[in-house]
């Protein structure tokens, strides 16, 4: 029996890019069958700028933030974050990248979108691209082969939308405790913010020992 990690972030937040970072450290250390990812999102960027503004206000704040966040990625050996970002890359609302990953996750299935939401988060920090507008989300569809009618259409029609609200309801009523949230064994388990990589993998080692 697989041991299911629900991972919670917002895609904006760098603390989220720090979640992907311990991500990757587990890559090759489980097969599928040990261990099913599914990857959700919680809403902290929902209003970019209400959230920069807490930092001052006008470019002041935005270069504040910027600095902040180099300050944070500065700590650890290999993550990186592109100079564009939060100086001249400022997207509105994560609201739209998380349902056109909702939208991949409800037509092509979980495993594809975690793929995508790693791939959308990397073209924001590393690749300093806008991926709160949606041309650039349909040109990182459309380079991912994703770009199908189907999953075009559940974003018109506000399906993905839907879904994207029910699951931020989801993680409220879950206390859900922020971005990144590794909850573990049906939230037996939880991680929170600074996590070691080693505290996930031991305890995943622990369970899957149990099953």
């Amino acid at each position: 029996m697989a041991v299911t990690i629900d991972y919670y972030s917002d895609v904006f937040c760098i603390w989220g890019w720090f979640g992907h970072y311990i991500n990757q450290k587990f890559d090759g250390r489980w097969t599928e069958d040990q261990v099913t990812w599914r990857f959700r999102h919680v809403e902290l960027y929902g209003d970019v700028s209400a959230r920069i503004r807490k930092q001052g206000t006008g470019e002041s704040a935005f270069s504040r933030y910027a600095e902040q966040s180099e300050k944070f990625v500065s700590e650890f050996e290999g993550m990186t974050i592109h100079p564009d970002v939060w100086r001249k890359v400022r997207p509105g609302s994560s609201l739209m990248p998380h349902q056109v990953i909702k939208a991949v996750e409800l037509h092509k299935g979980q495993n594809e979108a975690n793929q995508f939401s790693d791939r959308v988060r990397e073209a924001f920090f590393r690749d300093g691209r806008n991926v709160g507008q949606f041309g650039v989300l349909k040109d990182l569809l459309t380079e991912n082969h994703l770009a199908h009618k189907e999953i075009l259409d559940s974003l018109m029609d506000g399906t993905a939308l839907g879904a994207t609200v029910a699951e931020f309801r989801a993680a409220e009523l879950a206390k859900i405790p922020g971005s990144p949230s590794w909850i573990l064994d049906n939230q037996r388990y939880r991680f929170f913010g600074r996590v070691e990589p080693e505290a996930i993998g031991t305890t995943v080692d622990i369970l899957l020992d149990r099953h």
